[in-house]
């Protein structure tokens, strides 16, 4: 699941004219819930669609998720 823009593409993030959809990976000792939240209130100030959140998985160690480039 992404979202495809000009030259790139955001893994985790899918946008309709009727949905926003957005997948997390949390590590673990986060509040989901709290997280969850936080997000959708974050996407809701840039679309005026529904905002779904799905946690896709817990991450259960300290290493980064994504290596810098």
């Amino acid at each position: 699941m992404a979202t495809y823009l000009a030259g790139r593409q955001i893994a985790g993030v899918r946008l309709t004219e009727h949905r926003a959809e957005i997948h997390l990976t949390v590590l673990a000792g986060y509040a989901v819930h709290d997280l969850a939240d936080a997000v959708r209130t974050s996407v809701r100030q840039l679309t005026s669609t529904p905002v779904d959140i799905t946690v896709e998985d817990l991450v259960l160690t300290s290493t980064p998720l994504i290596q810098a480039q």
